[in-house]
């Protein structure tokens, strides 16, 4: 297990580094890497709001981790998470022992965006449990590092209705599909009405909405991506980033 720290003013980060063996897997183990930040406080205050947010990146990483849904009421921590998916690899690999395939997970999450009215986690995940290929999505969390809390989108946005137009328009200009045009010309949107990815966060400068692949096209066109500049979309946001 290893770790690294990035001092701030009010708190630090550290990435900790896990594989199977730390979980306990010498023999016979699917491949594991979990690089997951974690906030450390260096005051009262700023250890309540560091405990906030690693919650919220604990759970979700547990989340990413709980692939077998027959199990998902046994699965409440990290290190759970790991050796369930370590030990469905074993059972698959007894009951087919010519299998070729080793499976494979890979969670790592990092600090995108750091201003006074904002903190937001990428999270990059890999998993491969056979098949032609295995499956890599993207997804944000987003706190208010004033508080710790969690902050969903939605309640970012001022006025949901034009900020998704504002949106569709950005998107239509990036990817050459100008107005009057079919949105299914390229893309899968139900009834052709585009909608706004799950996943949406913030690097330094902009604005990022992320589809992951099948969520409005095939698996080989991978990540649909568009970013925004941040001074762009704040006319819409109802706090300040900088």
């Amino acid at each position: 297990m290893a770790s690294c720290a990035e001092d701030t003013k009010e708190i630090s980060f550290k990435t900790v580094k896990t594989t199977e063996k730390d979980y306990g897997c010498e023999s016979d183990c699917a491949d594991v890497s979990i690089n997951k930040t974690e906030v450390v406080g260096h005051d009262s205050k700023s250890e309540g709001i560091a405990d906030k947010i690693n919650q919220v990146i604990n759970e979700s990483f547990v989340h990413l981790l709980t692939i077998d849904e027959d199990n998902v009421q046994n699965v409440n921590t990290i290190d759970e998470g790991v050796k369930r998916f370590i030990s469905i690899y074993q059972e698959d690999k007894n009951s087919y022992p010519d299998m070729a395939a080793k499976y494979e997970t890979s969670i790592e999450s990092e600090v995108f965006h750091q201003s006074e009215n904002l903190l937001s986690i990428k999270i990059l995940t890999y998993n491969y449990m056979g098949g032609a290929h295995g499956y890599s999505a993207i997804s944000y969390l987003n706190f208010d590092p004033k508080t710790g809390e969690f902050i969903g989108i939605d309640q970012m946005i001022n006025d949901m209705d034009n900020f998704t137009s504002f949106v569709e328009n950005k998107f239509r200009e990036e990817y050459d599909l100008p107005e009057g045009t079919d949105l299914s010309e390229k893309f899968w949107f139900d009834d052709d009405v585009f909608i706004l990815p799950e996943d949406m966060g913030f690097d330094k400068n902009n604005m990022v909405f992320t589809y992951n692949p099948y969520d409005i096209a095939p698996y080989a066109e991978g990540t649909i991506e568009l970013k925004i500049p941040i001074k762009e979309v704040q006319p819409f946001l109802n706090r300040e980033l900088k």
